[in-house]
């Protein structure tokens, strides 16, 4: 890992992408230096329910610590709320 993640908060609202769709989702829970973060999120997202456990792997890329599934996390538009 070449660069660091961004520092995300717990209950941060957030969008959640994976593969070509954006998904709202929460930050549950998250490591002190942000590598490590738990996703919540309603429903299932690839094979994934309600929560999504992944670390960071460089470039703003994120993988499932489950199956590799590749996301990445991004803060809502300005003035959005879950």
């Amino acid at each position: 890992m070449t660069d660091q993640p961004d520092l995300w908060k717990e209950g941060q609202g957030i969008l959640l992408e994976c593969e070509g769709e954006t998904f709202p989702a929460e930050i549950v829970m998250t490591s002190k230096n942000g590598v490590s973060l738990m996703i919540g999120f309603k429903g299932t997202i690839h094979g994934h329910r309600n929560y999504m456990p992944v670390t960071y792997h460089g470039s703003g890329i994120y993988r499932s610590i489950i199956d590799g599934t590749e996301v990445r996390v991004k803060p809502p538009p300005s003035g959005r709320r879950r």
